[in-house]
């Protein structure tokens, strides 16, 4: 079986997808773990020690984390801006693989090349192991397609790597 689609990217679906893919480092247990674990203790020991300079440097790092959030989502808008065109991919899936073309040139990837995917309502987000994704925007796609695209891309993939929200 064979299907052939074509997706557009905005620039709305590319920084959802630029985000999650900076914020999925944290998202892991044991990292996302230490940092409350971290950001707990220079909140609450000032308080009990009543040493209240540990405390400047919880909000330091508070404010240092969301002066880098905005840095890379202005950041996301510049790498959009510079490759709208190549955002832009015709999909050929198969019992194989998965072929992509663009204005950069074509690509082909075995389903066992795939390490992880996401889904949710919107999209599907499928990585590899080199942490290099594709994008795929469910409401530009068939419902079967979407199916099949899930179940032949998580044939070979630990089910901890799999997480689908609907």
């Amino acid at each position: 079986m064979e299907y052939k689609f074509s997706q557009k990217v905005n620039q709305e679906d590319f920084l959802v997808f630029y985000q999650f893919h900076l914020l999925s480092i944290f998202k892991r247990p044991m990292n996302a773990l230490l940092l409350v674990i971290l950001f707990g203790f220079l909140i609450v020991a000032p308080i009990i020690q009543q040493e209240y300079t540990q405390l400047y440097y919880a909000l330091g790092m508070i404010l240092f984390v969301g002066l880098l959030y905005i840095y890379l989502k202005r950041s996301g808008i510049k790498m959009y801006n510079r490759s709208k065109d190549s955002l832009d991919m015709d999909y050929i899936l198969n019992d194989t693989g998965l072929s992509f073309n663009n204005v950069d040139g074509a690509s082909k990837k075995v389903w066992s090349e795939f390490y992880t995917l996401f889904e949710n309502r919107k999209y599907i987000f499928l990585f590899l192991k080199n942490r290099r994704g594709l994008l795929f925007i469910k409401n530009q796609m068939e419902p079967e397609v979407i199916t099949y695209l899930v179940e032949n891309a998580t044939k070979n993939m630990r089910p901890r790597n799999i997480l689908i929200k609907k």
